[in-house]
């Protein structure tokens, strides 16, 4: 059995999956440089060169595995995906197309990819230069699938009202949720205990100025005063100014409230 498609891709992705299975990013993935497997099977995913664009698709289906041949082709990978209904579906980003109907079961896929480098990461009018074929056989058959019974109206009911309540609860968690304390902000109304530099912060708030260098990080004791700097400006045990940051403690030159708060706006932007 042989078939040709025309896959439209975007961000990389393409999927193929039965065509009765949902395919997302979720599920556990085994990352290679062509294909990715997923760990329960139920979907591979193969990685274009191209970023968005249309690329053209070969397939054949096997009784048995088929010879290695790399003659041609730049990459090959294999990987295993179940198909319950026997319906094997290539999924680009928006668009679906069901490339075989065969029997159900597990298959193996050999994908052969040529030229995944010539447009590399380019958006593509028109047939993009790489080129894809697929070699597939089964390697375990399974039962014959049945699409599960429509729900009845009841069970459609039954459905609705567990869902309205599962979102009423979660509304409930959220509304009752209260942000807790956060221990590196100072206590509400503090300002920093050193005389130049609550000069400094009282000038920094007159002029609105973006304040979050004061400090940058600590731990702050119940009085406002940064015990443990990790950042930002701080006075240290010897009453000067430092600048802690992640080079180390920085002396800020003893100055007035502008020239300090200039020099600290200067040391907060490189």
């Amino acid at each position: 059995m042989h078939g040709t498609a025309q896959v439209h891709t975007s961000y990389h992705l393409i999927w193929l999956a039965d065509a009765t299975t949902e395919t997302d990013g979720e599920r556990d993935l085994a990352h290679a440089d062509l294909l990715g497997s997923y760990e329960d099977e139920s979907a591979v995913m193969v990685w274009p060169g191209i970023h968005t664009g249309t690329i053209e698709f070969t397939w054949d289906v096997h009784d048995e595995e088929p010879p290695m041949d790399r003659a041609g082709w730049d990459d090959v990978a294999e990987a295993v995906v179940a198909l319950p209904s026997g319906e094997l579906a290539v999924r680009g980003f928006s668009h679906d197309e069901v490339l075989l109907k065969h029997l159900p079961g597990r298959y193996a896929v050999r994908c052969w990819a040529r030229g995944r480098d010539l447009e590399y990461d380019g958006s593509v009018l028109g047939i993009a230069q790489e080129t894809f074929h697929l070699d597939l056989w089964i390697v375990e058959q399974l039962p014959r699938w049945v699409a599960p019974a429509p729900l009845t109206r009841a069970e459609q009911t039954e459905l609705m009202y567990r869902e309205s309540m599962q979102m009423a609860a979660a509304q409930e968690e959220w509304e009752q949720y209260e942000e807790p304390p956060n221990e590196y902000a100072p206590a509400e109304g503090a300002e920093p205990e050193h005389p130049l530099l609550r000069a400094v912060y009282r000038l920094g708030v007159e002029r609105h100025l973006p304040i979050s260098w004061w400090p940058a990080g600590g731990l702050w004791d119940d009085e406002g005063v940064i015990v443990e700097p990790s950042g930002g400006a701080h006075a240290g045990a010897d009453g000067a100014l430092y600048w802690t940051h992640e080079d180390g403690p920085r002396p800020v030159p003893p100055g007035s409230a502008e020239e300090t708060l200039a020099f600290l706006e200067e040391l907060a932007r490189g």
